[in-house]
């Protein structure tokens, strides 16, 4: 069985047990963050997007956003809700991009459950080590998938 299937199986009802959590405010809470300490660039990816509720909101603010999971049946659910949206199937904790973002999110404790993988190694100018007790130990590392200045 998979690492992921118990995730997998619930993505017909993902959007029913998560009625409860506000998209829209966790969405606006980043975008202010990005206006106030990135780059003023719009190009966003969210890792673990799950059926795509925050890419949703980050398209109707004016970004250029994508999303990554992966759950094969919630990047479906995703292409439904944001059908302008690029999706791509992937672990958060191993993928490339093909161009340098201004914006990378990760909602919802996702980066808690990096699975089987120890490392992580996407965030804008430093390298994180993800152990399966959730310590993260930061140094300095590569900045191959984001732009100058922009916020993880």
């Amino acid at each position: 069985m998979s690492s992921n299937a118990l995730y997998t199986d619930l993505s017909g009802y993902y959007d029913l047990l998560c009625t409860d959590i506000d998209y829209q405010a966790q969405s606006h809470s980043a975008q202010r963050l990005h206006q106030l300490f990135g780059n003023g660039g719009n190009s966003h990816l969210d890792l673990a997007c799950g059926t795509g509720p925050h890419v949703r909101y980050f398209i109707d603010a004016g970004y250029n956003s994508r999303g990554l999971d992966i759950s094969q049946p919630m990047l479906e659910m995703a292409k439904i809700r944001c059908p302008e949206a690029q999706f791509s199937l992937g672990d958060m904790c191993d993928f490339q991009v093909d161009e340098p973002l201004d914006l990378i999110t990760c909602f919802l404790y996702s980066i808690h459950y990096s699975g089987e993988s120890n490392r992580a190694d996407f965030t804008c100018g430093a390298k994180v080590q993800l152990t399966r007790h959730n310590n993260e130990k930061l140094k300095q590392g590569q900045k191959s998938h984001c732009q100058p200045a922009a916020v993880f």
